[in-house]
């Protein structure tokens, strides 16, 4: 079997591009050289409503009951979503502060967005006129661009966090820039501005990642672990 397949890691970056499929079955897309030789292409392989099912979370019958019958808007588990009370206006990036002689602290939140948290957070960075990093997963990002355009709107940065989270130091340099560059192209859609930075997933960054991307790293100090 390739190694694709038997490493968890590489799995995550395969696997990336799947779809349900109007009758209930799996629709998955192999890029140009993840399946066979280069020179054969992509593939795409539909597997059965029969088969897929028994496989599912609850959260991935939702989504194929949603769309082999959809009826508005998706069923994501939560209660409600309430509504952000942000601002709409930008930084003004003239903020002189300087932090070696005052104390700063800066904010970053990982691995949305996702509803409601990140509407929760943004109420919050409100009340106190904070500003704070959003490091955006690719894949979260297509499901929620008007979260990742309010973050944008109050004046937050948007940055990179990979499209679903592999450890990037096992991927190879071609699944890094597809991991990080799919998911550059997502936030740029959804707020009108690509990324500058970029938080490696587990904080896992070595040269290979670096030389991948002409993103800067963005690591932390302090993990709350929440």
């Amino acid at each position: 079997m390739d190694e694709a397949f038997t490493d968890p890691s590489n799995l995550a970056a395969v696997l990336d591009d799947m779809a349900f499929t109007a009758d209930g079955g799996l629709r998955v897309t192999f890029d140009r050289g993840e399946v066979g030789t280069p020179a054969a292409g992509s593939y795409v392989v539909t597997l059965s409503r029969a088969t897929v099912t028994p496989w599912l979370s609850a959260f991935g019958e939702r989504v194929q009951r949603q769309t082999v019958r959809p009826f508005g808007s998706l069923d994501l588990g939560a209660a409600s979503t309430p509504t952000a009370a942000v601002p709409t206006h930008t930084a003004s990036g003239d903020d002189d502060t300087d932090c070696e002689k005052v104390r700063c602290v800066a904010l970053t939140f990982d691995d949305g967005p996702a509803a409601p948290e990140t509407s929760t957070l943004l109420t919050y960075l409100a009340q106190y006129d904070a500003r704070a990093t959003f490091f955006t997963v690719g894949q979260n990002v297509v499901a929620h661009p008007d979260l990742v355009r309010a973050e944008a709107r109050a004046g937050n940065e948007v940055g990179n966090h990979s499209w679903n989270h592999p450890d990037l130091t096992k991927l190879t340099p071609r699944q890094i820039s597809y991991q990080l560059n799919r998911t550059s192209a997502a936030i740029k859609a959804a707020t009108g501005k690509a990324p500058a930075l970029f938080r490696p997933p587990y904080g896992a960054v070595n040269s290979t990642v670096r030389h991948a991307t002409t993103l800067s790293p963005v690591l932390w100090t302090l993990d709350t672990e929440d």
